[in-house]
């Protein structure tokens, strides 16, 4: 993304995370600020000081209290939901990233039109996302270091959260010798969780489209086409959809 964008002086704003150090967003590409919001939740200072050492000095704030830190200092970690973006942020940010959060998204709608707002014209959203539900490891189940979306030849499968439905995926896991339990939390995140949403390729596409911006680049992060005969099975199964092959995409987006 660094290679797209020039970062230097720009006041960026960054949807779904808030844990990359400041040697980099400041240092390294020259941000002049940085804004993360993320919902973050209730953490103890503990785990701050201890899962991300940089931040354990750094205040993390609620929208009220971010936006008089606008613009005031390097960095600035909000808790908070991206699709409820206040109007004190609109027109503030050069530059607004996303990583590896739009695939979480279930307001994909008004996640860009906050993004949208939050630039000032001739602003730019920079994303990069997945891995996407039509992919191998869409589904992004993890249920024990055995059992999950990091092994695609494990017991669910490449391309298995597509190809099978709840009873079908429960029978094979549980002949594989995952236990009931295991098994039914799989079942669960692989086809209820609201962790993820679900979309295929064009529906991204549908929505960027649809969106306030002038124009967005989609550019493949990763793929892995899947083999002839599971290809066919996609296809069959998804006639509406073409794209089973993309894993996570790199996305630019104007607002003129």
């Amino acid at each position: 993304m660094a290679e797209d964008i020039d970062f230097d002086g720009r006041r960026v704003l960054e949807f779904g995370g808030w844990n990359i150090p400041t040697e980099i967003t400041i240092g390294d590409l020259g941000a002049s600020t940085w804004t993360s919001i993320d919902m973050i939740g209730s953490i103890s200072g503990a785990y701050q000081a201890q899962r991300f050492g940089h931040l354990k000095d750094v205040e993390i704030l609620d929208y009220d209290a971010g936006a008089q830190k606008i613009g005031r200092q390097p960095l600035t970690i909000i808790n908070g939901d991206a699709t409820l973006l206040p109007p004190a942020f609109f027109g503030h940010f050069d530059i607004v990233v996303s990583f590896a959060t739009i695939e979480h998204v279930l307001d994909i709608v008004r996640f860009l039109e906050k993004a949208w707002r939050a630039l000032v014209p001739g602003g730019v959203f920079a994303t990069r996302f997945g891995p996407i539900w039509p992919s191998v490891i869409g589904h992004h189940a993890y249920v024990s270091k055995d059992l999950n979306f990091q092994k695609p030849d494990g017991p669910i499968g490449p391309w298995g959260h597509l190809l099978l439905r709840p009873p079908e995926m429960l029978d094979r896991l549980l002949v594989s010798g995952v236990t009931e339990t295991d098994a039914a939390l799989t079942i669960q995140q692989l086809y209820t969780s609201p962790r993820i949403n679900r979309y295929f390729t064009e529906d991204y596409q549908g929505f960027f489209d649809a969106s306030k911006f002038k124009s967005t680049e989609f550019k493949a992060a990763w793929s892995k086409p899947p083999p002839p005969d599971i290809e066919a099975a996609l296809r069959l199964a998804y006639p509406m959809h073409k794209d089973f092959s993309t894993g996570a995409w790199h996305t630019l987006s104007y607002k003129v």
